[in-house]
C-alpha cells in the first residue's frame, strides 16, 4: 500500500515482535522521512530537523529503537539489540504504517541501522548517514573506522553511572542536556553489551558495500571536528554515488552536527530530500527496482 496522509503531528505506539515502539509523525507530504537516533539516545535528537520540513511535502517519522526512549525494552535482547535486529524492528514499523518507500536520516548507530534497512526494505529511496563509519563484518576494519576514545568503551558498557552518562552525552552530542543524560540512563544497558558482542562476532552486513552499491540518493555527512569516527579512513573509501562525490563535512561540528549546527546541517538535509523526492517519484513508477542492488 502507498503511504497514507496523516495528521500534522501524531504520537503513537506500534506493536512489533521486538517490543512496543514509540513513533512520532509530523506532516502529511508524499515522501516519508524516517529519523533514526544514536546509541542509548532517543528520537528527540532530531527535533530541529523535523521542525524544518514543510509539512505539505514530507511525512517525518521519528522512532525510538527497542530499549530506547519511550519504546519498551525488547522481550528478546539477542534478536533485537543488534544492527540487523533494529532494522528488522523498523521494517515492522514501516509495514504497520503502510509506508512502502522512505528516505532515511540515520545518526551514528541510526546510520548503521539505515544501511541494514537498505538491504531489507526495497523502498529505501535515500540514505543520509550522519556520524556513521562505513564498516564490514571484519572486527579489525570496524576498529580502524573509529578514533581512540574512552567514550567508545561506554558505548558497550551495560551499567552507566550518572557521571558516565554525562560524559557520553557530552562527547557524542556536545551538550550537557539533562534530558539526554536521562535518556542514556533510561536505555536498556543490554542494548549496549549485546550490540557490541554482535559487532565483535561480525554479525552485521557489509555496510561499506551497501553504500557503494546504493542506487538511491546517498548523503554522508560529518562534523569536520568529528571526535569518534576516523574521517581520514572514511574519506579514503570509494564512494562515487555520494552527494558531491565524497563525504560532506560541516565546519566546527563534532559527532552530532544536526544538533550543534542545525542551520548548516538542514541546508544539506533539504538538498538530500529534494533529490530523494525525485528518486521516490522514479521508484513509485518502477517499484520492482531495488535501489540497494
Amino acid at each position: 500500500m502507498r503511504a497514507k496522509s496523516k495528521a500534522t503531528h501524531v504520537s503513537a505506539f506500534v506493536e512489533t515482535s521486538h517490543g512496543t515502539l514509540s513513533v512520532e509523525e509530523a506532516g502529511s507530504g508524499a515522501l516519508p522521512v524516517l529519523f533514526l537516533h544514536g546509541n542509548s539516545l532517543c528520537k528527540e535528537v532530531f527535533a530541529a530537523q523535523v521542525a524544518s520540513l514543510p509539512s505539505r511535502d514530507f511525512r517525518a517519522v521519528s522512532v525510538d529503537l527497542p530499549g530506547h526512549g519511550a519504546s519498551s525494552d525488547s522481550p528478546s535482547p539477542e534478536a533485537s539489540y543488534t544492527m540487523p535486529g533494529y532494522a528488522d524492528a523498523i521494517v515492522e514499523v514501516l509495514e504497520a504504517m503502510d509506508i512502502d518507500h522512505v528516505a532515511i536520516v540515520g545518526w551514528s548507530l541510526g546510520g548503521h541501522v539505515a544501511l541494514e534497512l537498505a538491504i531489507r526494505f526495497p523502498g529505501v529511496v535515500g540514505l543520509c548517514l550522519v556520524g556513521t563509519p562505513l564498516v564490514t563484518p571484519d572486527w579489525n576494519q570496524i576498529c580502524s573506522s573509529f578514533r581512540p576514545s574512552p567514550v567508545l568503551s561506554l558505548a558497550g558498557q551495560e551499567k552507566l553511572s550518572p557521571e558516565e552518562a554525562r560524559c557520553f552525552v557530552s562527547a557524542t552530542c556536545t551538550t550537557n542536556s539533562e534530558f539526554l543524560v536521562n535518556a542514556v540512563l533510561r536505555a536498556d544497558g543490554r542494548a549496549r553489551t549485546t550490540m557490541m558482542a554482535a559487532l565483535v562476532e561480525g554479525r552485521i552486513s557489509n555496510q561499506l558495500e551497501t553504500a557503494q552499491r546504493f542506487a538511491g540518493t546517498l548523503a554522508i555527512v560529518n562534523g569536520a571536528s568529528e571526535p569518534l569516527v576516523d574521517l581520514s579512513a572514511l574519506n579514503s573509501q570509494y564512494l562515487p554515488r555520494a552527494m558531491g562525490g565524497a563525504p560532506l563535512e560541516i565546519s566546527g561540528a563534532g559527532h552530532a552536527p544536526h544538533m550543534t549546527h542545525p542551520v548548516a546541517f538542514n541546508a544539506v538535509l533539504h538538498t538530500f530530500l529534494a533529490q530523494s523526492r525525485k528518486t521516490g517519484w522514479a521508484w513509485r513508477n518502477a517499484p520492482a527496482t531495488a535501489l540497494s542492488a
